[in-house]
């Protein structure tokens, strides 16, 4: 069994296709459904550990932040140059491009950072 691919061969359909997979997909509660490089992926929940340290980081950026901005935690952003729709921990923009992107959707450049903190499994170290 293989994943379903986003074909770049430019009609635009095939992305069409793959975000109706994406939307569709019925995950477990709590996991992070994206589409990585034309990919459908479902991560498991992440830990206690990990959403400590997005609220850790947001509290830091909101003594920062703009009139008008606004910290998201579960807004996914497309990428589409990349057949990407990710779900970063963190994404910091302003709040009138919100749902500015494709179809609606909110696009990565219209964000000015966002954070991805890898699950402990992934990290590697050096030393």
């Amino acid at each position: 069994m293989s994943a379903p691919t986003v074909d770049d061969s430019g009609t635009g359909h095939e992305w069409d296709d793959i975000v109706r997979i994406w939307e569709g997909t019925d995950a477990p509660e709590g996991c992070k459904v994206e589409i990585i490089e034309g990919i459908v992926t479902v991560s498991p929940t992440p830990s206690e550990e990990h959403n400590d340290t997005a609220w850790l980081v947001q509290q830091q950026l909101l003594t920062v932040l703009p009139d008008g901005w606004a910290i998201y935690q579960t807004l996914g952003v497309v990428l589409q140059q990349s057949a990407g729709l990710y779900v970063p921990d963190l994404v910091v923009m302003p709040r009138a491009r919100l749902r500015q992107g494709p179809d609606g959707r909110t696009a990565a450049e219209d964000a000015d950072s966002s954070l991805r903190s890898p699950p402990r499994a992934t990290r590697t170290t050096t030393g």
